[in-house]
């Protein structure tokens, strides 16, 4: 081998390993930014694991309920940071049931939304606690419509 041959030789290998060296430093900043990414994301859901659920939703009818008694197939309802915000709903509501019924007449489905609040017991005032959340539900959602 000539030495001509040799240094065009060594400086193509020179080239391509400061090229490959390039594309190692290009892929660990990559690597290390995936990780802090990583990082970043497993410390929010630690925090939203910690977070009490705002109510609880069952798997099996979609039914919404504010306490978990007695529901083996409720799934938790979590307020993750970042979302939207919890809609303002009165407290006393004890269930939220969507539904539907048909109109024969009109051949069509009507959607539907039962909203179950506290008891109120026999013989209690017109304003107890049930009944004005009731009216402060009714509020809120007629309220947008002027009704």
């Amino acid at each position: 081998m000539t030495y001509e041959a040799w240094r065009i030789s060594y400086q193509s290998s020179e080239q391509a390993a400061r090229a490959a060296y390039a594309e190692c430093a290009r892929l660990c900043a990559r690597l290390e930014a995936a990780e802090k990414e990583r990082d970043d994301l497993l410390a929010k859901i630690e925090a939203i694991e910690k977070q009490k659920p705002i109510a609880w939703i069952s798997s099996r009818n979609g039914f919404i309920a504010k306490d978990n008694k007695n529901h083996e197939y409720n799934l938790p309802l979590i307020h993750a940071s970042g979302a939207q915000p919890v809609p303002s709903v009165p407290e006393g509501i004890s269930r939220v049931s969507p539904d539907f019924y048909w109109d024969s007449a009109k051949q069509h489905h009507i959607p539907t939304v039962l909203v179950e609040f506290e008891p109120v017991p026999v013989g209690s005032p017109n304003d107890a606690k049930g009944w004005q959340d009731r009216d402060r539900f009714a509020a809120l959602t007629t309220g947008a419509k002027g009704k």
